[in-house]
């Protein structure tokens, strides 16, 4: 969105600005020089506290600033970004992919692209300068491509760094900034220059401190064309020189000091939602002597905007999976309920079920038709057994088909929230009939785990109703869609005995009676 304005109210914009504007904010060091390193960057000894990471960010800077052009502003980014390599596996690092949206005539672009390598060849610092002609735009999306580059020379112990500056026709994407990464990040810092006639809202995500937060009152000088606006005849639309505006700025400075690795955990939703990151949402616009006006929108057009995105409502005229089988479904079962089931048959008889070191027979899906009833799954199995004679052990972990396989929560802490993204009630039931000539070894307790003020419970029984006959019950019961990272504790109490309890294995051995933890053992007789 490029912002226009007619000349004539240019005009008293100009006069009103320039009445009110404030002494411009003093000047502040840089954090980073360009083309400057320090030669002690390129030994060892710095890094040896971060020993695991494959790279650390040693400084990434940047700034973000409105200019006038043409008739209305862009907003001008400018980074400089310093790396150091420490493994092969940072290798990654020093190619660099910029993100570049464009819609209609208005776009992104980069220009001042310059970075180099620096080496330590014996005593002397070996500097080599990245070859721009080099970059090159891979289109992403129809509306996002992206620069790429890749800087030259890398090996373990080059200190990388890269400089740039976006131009971007859109004021409602002004560039955000995150301070984190997937590897230690040493100093982040982030300046902004907003004219006092735009408002952004600035959201902050992160629970570290700022190392600096600062705010300020500036200056800027915004030069446009001169335009004769509509209506003066044939020299309609004509430029006669330029117009300069001086207006007062809102002058902010973020920055964070050591700045852990990201690292994703089980259960979250995407990165972007926990990295330590600021984000900026025009929300309005004030003119001197004119109303506020709102630029957020309402529902009904935020909407349609998502919808008409190719990356959003687009995909919902893409069917792909499944789509000669979901043909016809709408018309064959109009009532909603009727046709949920009837996908949901679909997708089960399509799903294939994975058994380690197991043979599958004679599957049968019963319910499938049914939303309203619990889904069925009989089948008989073939197992080798752990030794080779008749009586040697069966080892069975019935319930580990359904479940995650390997306990997500094995950490004892955690940094992030734990996002199920829905309460759930999951009740697992499993009749299972032993080989002629076993039993069960033993019945475990049953067990019963709380969490605390009711957010959850998990019951776990095994009963032998009959000779030959094993039911194993596990019900999960989770009330809350998402658990704090501070609730981490007590949540894993349940969620991790669940899977455990899923995963142990029965197991069978000739005149002998084993207990195998939360299952049991079963036992030639």
């Amino acid at each position: 969105m490029q912002a226009s304005l007619p000349l004539g109210r240019w005009r008293g914009i100009v006069s009103a600005l320039l009445l009110i504007i404030s002494h411009p904010a003093g000047a502040q060091n840089e954090p980073v020089r360009f083309g400057v390193i320090e030669s002690r960057d390129l030994t060892a000894a710095p890094f040896v506290g971060d020993s695991a990471a494959s790279a650390v960010v040693l400084c990434d800077f940047g700034r973000s600033r409105l200019k006038g052009q043409g008739g209305g502003f862009q907003v001008v980014f400018e980074r400089v970004t310093r790396i150091k390599i420490l493994k092969k596996p940072g290798y990654e690092y020093a190619t660099v992919e910029i993100p570049l949206y464009h819609r209609d005539d208005n776009q992104e672009k980069v220009s001042n692209l310059r970075g180099f390598t620096y080496n330590l060849v014996g005593n002397a610092v070996e500097k080599i300068r990245l070859e721009t002609s080099g970059a090159f735009l891979e289109k992403r999306t129809p509306t996002v491509s992206v620069q790429k580059f890749t800087l030259p020379n890398v090996r373990v112990g080059s200190v990388v760094e890269f400089a740039y500056i976006l131009t971007s026709d859109f004021l409602f994407n002004f560039q955000d900034w995150t301070f984190q990464r997937d590897i230690p990040v040493r100093w982040s810092e982030y300046r902004v220059s907003i004219p006092s006639f735009y408002h952004y809202k600035i959201l902050y995500q992160s629970a570290q401190a700022f190392a600096v937060n600062k705010a300020t009152v500036g200056s800027t000088n915004l030069v446009l064309d001169n335009k004769i606006p509509s209506g003066g005849g044939l020299s309609s639309g004509q430029t006669t020189g330029s117009l300069t505006i001086s207006a007062p700025t809102e002058e902010h400075t973020w920055a964070l000091r050591d700045v852990a690795a990201f690292g994703e955990e089980p259960f979250m939703t995407t990165a972007g939602d926990y990295m330590a990151r600021l984000d900026f949402e025009l929300t309005g616009e004030q003119w001197p002597d004119a109303p506020y006006h709102d630029l957020t929108g309402t529902w009904e057009k935020i909407n349609a905007a998502l919808l008409a995105d190719e990356d959003f409502g687009g995909r919902l005229g893409h069917i792909g999976f499944m789509q000669d089988q979901l043909q016809g479904l709408a018309a064959n079962y109009p009532a909603i309920t009727e046709r949920a089931a009837a996908v949901r048959q679909l997708v089960m008889a399509a799903a294939t079920p994975r058994h380690e070191n197991r043979t599958l027979n004679k599957p049968a899906l019963s319910h499938a038709d049914n939303v309203n009833q619990p889904l069925v799954l009989d089948y008989e199995f073939t197992q080798p057994a752990e030794g080779t004679t008749a009586a040697s052990p069966i080892y069975l972990s019935p319930l580990s088909e359904f479940g995650l396989g390997q306990n997500p929560f094995r950490r004892e802490e955690r940094d992030f929230p734990v996002d199920f993204g829905l309460a759930q009630d999951d009740i697992l039931v499993v009749n299972l009939t032993l080989p002629a000539g076993y039993e069960l070894a033993a019945v475990p307790k049953p067990a019963v785990v709380e969490l605390p003020d009711g957010g959850g419970r998990f019951m776990y029984s095994v009963a032998t109703a009959a000779p030959g006959a094993v039911t194993l019950t596990s019900h999960l019961t989770l009330r809350n869609a998402v658990y704090s990272a501070a609730q981490y504790p007590t949540a894993r109490v349940v969620s991790p005995d669940a899977g455990e309890a899923r995963r142990e294995a029965h197991h069978s051995k000739k005149n002998r009676r084993l207990a195998a933890g939360p299952f049991a053992a079963i036992e030639a007789v």
